[in-house]
């Protein structure tokens, strides 16, 4: 019996919705995997005719059982003890809030972090140094995870990674798993990652950084139109970015609404569901 249980919400095209699959792919993925799938488990009825096609199952065996990863945004986490395991006790600045910057790996291409004019001319210094004040200012740290840590280009932020600093990364070398500690954040940053829809289960704000999006999603496609989906500020300057996290900062938050609805259409498991899931199998088998 085999159940497929996926990981994270479809937001761009997978399976056999992906672009340019040759012919053996397609085969292999349906004769080996796609007939003999019992069920693949999916988050949201709304969900179910893009699992369908993706993974060339009948609606019928798409199952809105929910993710098993997200139970644990629903565990009680202590936010300082968790952050001095993750930098192994060092002395870290005292913090108010922690944000998240986690955006996509692109297979075509680096990711520009801190995608503005600012960060990426003779004016980087001066734009650091405005982000590490107003960090330092409003009593923030914020945490870095991307798949570039070890590429060229990113020294000058490399060099902010150390004891004190408001600016740290969060990558595999730290937390393997980021669905560990995501619900230890105040705010997610982004841009494409699916993983925003799952920190949607916590109610928390979000900022979206699509400086790329015509490029990226003509490349990779979508399963969802884009602005209609992503809840959350777009700054396209260093100033507005820094205005939008201090209006979160500030307790103002004019995506809730937004944000909420998104929620229930791509939620609609909104409890831990590891139990209901080994229940439902269980039946599915023959062995309740």
């Amino acid at each position: 019996c085999i159940i497929n249980l996926w990981h994270g919400v479809p937001l761009k095209k997978i399976g056999m919705e992906q672009e340019n699959l040759g012919w053996m792919t397609k085969l292999y993925y349906k004769y080996l995997f796609a007939d003999n799938y019992e069920a693949v488990v999916t988050t949201s009825e709304e969900l179910i005719p893009v699992m369908s096609r993706s993974f060339l199952v009948e609606q019928e065996r798409v199952k809105v059982w929910g993710q098993p990863r997200n139970d644990k945004l629903f565990e009680k986490i202590n936010v300082r003890e968790q952050m001095q395991k993750i930098f192994q006790k060092e002395k870290l600045p005292e913090f108010d809030s922690l944000l998240l910057y986690a955006p996509t790996f692109r297979d075509d291409g680096e990711t520009r972090l801190f995608p503005f004019e600012e960060f990426h001319g003779e004016n980087r210094g001066r734009a650091v140094e405005q982000l590490q004040n107003f960090l330092e200012k409003n009593q923030c740290i914020m945490c870095i995870r991307m798949h570039l840590y070890e590429k060229e280009g990113y020294d000058w932020l490399k060099a902010l990674d150390r004891p004190g600093s408001r600016i740290r990364f969060l990558n595999e070398d730290r937390i393997e798993d980021i669905m560990e500690v995501l619900a230890m954040f105040d705010l997610l940053i982004t841009d494409y990652s699916s993983i925003y829809i799952d920190y949607l289960l916590l109610d928390r704000p979000l900022i979206f950084l699509p400086y790329d999006k015509e490029q990226y999603l003509k490349g990779r496609g979508m399963n969802f139109e884009y602005d209609k989906v992503t809840p959350g500020a777009k700054p396209d300057s260093q100033q507005k970015f820094i205005d939008a996290i201090a209006e979160i900062c500030h307790g103002r938050d004019r995506y809730q609404q937004e944000r909420q609805k998104c929620n229930l259409f791509f939620n609609e498991i909104q409890q831990p569901c590891m139990k209901n899931i080994c229940d439902e199998v269980k039946k599915h088998v023959g062995m309740d």
